[in-house]
């Protein structure tokens, strides 16, 4: 982003947090806070008047909730869209699932560590940087609503870490043209993300994989049905990742084409 800084707006009714926010925001040499506010109208009125880069908005707010002001910019869409993350202490997949549809980014559970916060800001402003010739009409940054949607689907809660992971991981996959290696490269890019190691990313996702075989419900089956190997056998954590990513390229070919009619 060179010198710009992203201006972020905190919509969020805990006045302490707003104050912990700002002052860690503050001490960052690429994120600038350029509005508060703690209640659900006046977030949409500053959002219209100061159109920020990106706007933290909790769910929980006066006036109008989080969902609401999701369905205003939905309804009534600015000249400038703002990258929406929401963060929340309500972790249910019906909620959440809600946030994402209404045009949501991403979706962060409270109580969440300020470092991994300004990380997700910084990946989501990604798609703020100027086009270059080459750079693809649709961004990574615009898949993660329906890969968060879609893992969501395979019965992971959005409070575990593996979550968090995975949407990564199919974020990274679906990013690339030709295969990519897991480990050396998926696994690699989300610990140096997350500034973790390699094997804490790998356990964690592997974790989660296991949980979804456990679930089994329909929406696993579709994944499987895509394994044109032929085998009966459990596949690799690797390949049901690139499987899923591939259920999902389809999912937004569809989604691509109907946009047409």
């Amino acid at each position: 982003m060179g010198t710009h800084k992203i201006n972020v707006l905190l919509a969020e009714d805990n006045l302490d947090m707003c104050d912990v926010l700002k002052n860690y925001f503050q001490l960052t040499n690429d994120i600038a806070v350029c509005g508060i506010t703690h209640d659900g109208e006046d977030a949409l009125l500053q959002i219209r008047q100061c159109l920020p880069d990106v706007v933290l908005l909790d769910l929980v707010m006066p006036k109008m909730d989080g969902i609401s002001v999701l369905e205003e910019l939905q309804a009534n869409p600015l000249k400038k869209q703002p990258l929406l993350l929401v963060a929340s202490a309500i972790g249910q997949e019906k909620i959440t699932a809600k946030a994402l549809e209404l045009g949501a980014s991403y979706y962060m559970i409270k109580p969440y560590v300020l470092e991994d916060l300004h990380r997700r800001i910084l990946l989501l402003a990604e798609d703020l940087k100027p086009e270059s010739p080459g750079r693809r009409r649709l961004s990574e940054h615009d898949d993660i609503p329906l890969i968060s949607k879609e893992v969501m689907s395979l019965g992971v809660p959005t409070n575990l870490l593996g979550y968090q992971y995975m949407v990564s991981a199919l974020r990274i996959i679906m990013g690339q043209n030709r295969p990519c290696p897991i480990a050396k490269q998926v696994y690699a890019t989300i610990a140096d993300e997350n500034n973790t190691t390699l094997e804490c990313v790998e356990s964690a996702i592997r974790k989660t994989i296991n949980r979804i075989y456990q679930v089994h419900n329909d929406n696993f089956c579709s994944v499987m049905q895509l394994d044109v190997t032929g085998q009966n056998k459990k596949p690799s954590n690797g390949r049901f990742l690139t499987l899923l990513a591939e259920k999902i390229k389809l999912q937004k070919s569809l989604m691509q084409e109907r946009a047409k009619l």
